[in-house]
């Protein structure tokens, strides 16, 4: 066991991607926040506290995280992919990059999140909380935005083709050669 810890302990020192095994190594990645390049998809986490852990580069697609906290978290380029993330929080999170292509979003909590350049293609984001989110350069073509809160969110060349906004507050909200659901080019905010 000694050996093992060790070893990961190395492993994350070096920068290398750790490899994710069932339990200990999720167990020791939450102990030491971070899991850089880990696979963790296709799995169900319930009640975890991924909250201010590095998971940069993590691959979470398809899986189920069921009142999870990843507030304050790193998951620059990660890749969620048809991930369920519902009622989460994320909060403070920083998603740069990240893919959520065809995620269930619904009630998750993004206030100030950081979704520059993230795809969100046909995610669900019904009830969502996006106060104060940064979406600059974010794709959310054919996403589903009803009943979302985008207050004083920041959506600079954002590009919402096709996407759902019924009922969604907007109040503050800076649009600026932002891609609006029919096409149409917002530059209010510019």
């Amino acid at each position: 066991m000694k050996t093992h810890i060790l070893t990961l302990v190395a492993v994350l020192a070096s920068g290398f991607a750790l490899p994710t095994q069932a339990g200990s190594d999720l167990s020791t990645a939450l102990q030491l926040r971070a899991c850089q390049g880990c696979d963790l998809s296709d799995d169900v986490f319930t009640g975890k506290n991924f909250s201010y852990m590095d998971l940069t580069g993590a691959t979470l697609s398809r899986s189920v995280l069921n009142q999870v906290n990843l507030s304050g978290s790193l998951l620059i380029q990660a890749q969620l992919e048809r991930v369920v993330f519902l009622n989460g929080l994320a909060v403070q999170t920083n998603f740069t990059g990240a893919t959520f292509f065809q995620s269930n979003l619904s009630g998750a909590d993004f206030t100030a999140a950081i979704l520059a350049s993230a795809v969100l293609d046909e995610a669900n984001l019904t009830g969502a909380r996006l106060t104060g989110a940064q979406l600059s350069n974010a794709s959310l073509q054919w996403a589903t935005l009803n009943g979302a809160n985008l207050d004083n969110a920041q959506l600079t060349r954002a590009n919402f083709t096709g996407a759902k906004l019924t009922d969604v507050s907007i109040k503050g909200a800076v649009f600026c050669n932002t891609i609006m659901p029919d096409g149409s080019l917002n530059n209010s905010g510019c």
